[in-house]
């Protein structure tokens, strides 16, 4: 599963999928914390880029995933979490059954995460500790 958050590399991965023969399944990521510094495709535009991922022919949607705030208080969290959430519905009610992860938090934020709906959480850095720099 690939996350995608641009046009660009929706096309791109379609056409790697059409070359190969074999769909590609996506979560589209959407900036639920409206950060600067923070991958994803803004809220506003998200229904678009869903739209858009659903036409091409070798993508399947799989979801939606968001990022919490970087240390931002719990309301914020929840609040950034239920934007994607309603995204998240947005994507299911267009392509069906297939489109079933939503996936939200990080370590920091997973239990808020769950407590939001998030089927799937990341916590790598609570399972391996923080990454050294090279």
């Amino acid at each position: 599963m690939q996350s995608v958050d641009r046009p660009e590399l929706a096309e791109a991965l379609n056409r790697a999928a059409e070359s190969r023969g074999k769909p590609c399944r996506i979560l589209v990521q959407v900036n639920a914390a409206g950060a600067a510094g923070q991958g994803g495709i803004p809220i506003e535009v998200a229904a678009q880029f869903i739209e858009f991922c659903a036409k091409l022919p070798y993508l399947r949607m799989g979801g939606v995933m968001a990022i919490g705030a970087h240390d931002a208080p719990e309301p914020v969290l929840r609040e950034g979490f239920r934007a994607a959430r309603e995204v998240f519905r947005l994507a299911a009610a267009r392509c069906g059954p297939e489109c079933g992860t939503l996936s939200l938090g990080m370590s920091g934020d997973f239990e808020v995460a769950i407590e939001e709906g998030s089927t799937l959480v990341r916590i790598g850095t609570a399972i391996f500790g923080e990454r050294r720099s090279p």
